[in-house]
């Protein structure tokens, strides 16, 4: 958990860890707390609900069925001639400027990337700006129709199941834009990784959460902890009075200070 990413450069491989750790901590916000409720309401205590900072709309950014960035990203990818240039335009004309999660970089003397190339996603650990131009290679796993085809007549039989196209609806023979013999079917990264995240949280839901904190030490001794899991010890001391007198705040942007503990 907490493994999100933010270089000079964040591309297509950037978002999908980032989307993943939105996932979970979704999915570690809503355990706590509603584990938190559980232990109230069976020790008959007055049980008053808090509110909390949610990350269901990033979520749903990214993977909206409708207009999700992944979404959008498939469609560029099966239109021809589409580019990284296409992808970003077709995002910010989906969600224009005024979004709450979505936007393009201020552009300024120290900020020269545009909205043609660029988009920025406000992260629950904060923004990333994304380039999108390698976006539509990296998530076209596709092959070839030639490759396809050998490999899909292997005499090895696991080879042939691992090779095997995605399932889709067969559209009918005079629709338009049918399959044509020979031709390749599109395979997303994207939307694969979307499926697993899903299968994933499915598991974890079904199961007993336990969650352990853990801080990584850095050669630079210097402090990392920023806004990630913040949430839950601040809403902990309001639950438990006698941990306000042992945790620190300084601002969102700096570390989270604890101090005797034992």
């Amino acid at each position: 958990m907490y493994g999100f990413e933010y270089f000079e450069v964040n591309s297509f491989e950037q978002l999908c860890i980032n989307f993943a750790n939105e996932k979970l901590q979704n999915f570690f916000l809503k355990t706590v707390f509603d584990s938190e409720e559980k232990v109230y309401k069976e020790e008959g205590v007055p049980w008053v609900p808090i509110t909390y900072a949610d990350n269901k709309d990033v979520i749903d950014l990214c993977e909206n069925s409708m207009n999700g960035i992944y979404k959008l990203l498939d469609s560029e990818c099966r239109t021809p001639n589409a580019s990284g240039k296409s992808f970003c335009a077709a995002l910010h004309t989906a969600y224009g400027q005024k979004h709450t999660v979505f936007g393009a970089p201020k552009l300024s003397k120290k900020e020269q990337r545009t909205a043609d190339e660029y988009f920025l996603v406000r992260h629950f650990a904060g923004e990333v700006i994304y380039f999108a131009d390698e976006f539509l290679g990296k998530n076209n796993d596709s092959l070839a129709a030639e490759v396809e085809g050998h490999l899909l007549k292997s005499k090895k039989a696991v080879v042939p199941e691992i090779s095997k196209p995605p399932e889709a609806p067969a559209p009918a023979a005079n629709a338009k834009g049918a399959k044509k013999g020979g031709q390749a079917s599109f395979s997303s990264v994207g939307d694969k990784f979307v499926k697993s995240l899903r299968a994933l949280l499915e598991e974890l839901e079904s199961s007993q959460a336990h969650f352990v904190r853990c801080i990584k030490s850095n050669p630079e001794l210097k402090p990392r902890v920023r806004f990630v899991g913040l949430e839950s010890p601040l809403i902990a001391s309001d639950w438990h009075p006698e941990l306000k007198s042992r945790v620190r705040f300084v601002g969102l942007e700096s570390p989270l200070i604890v101090s005797d503990w034992h």
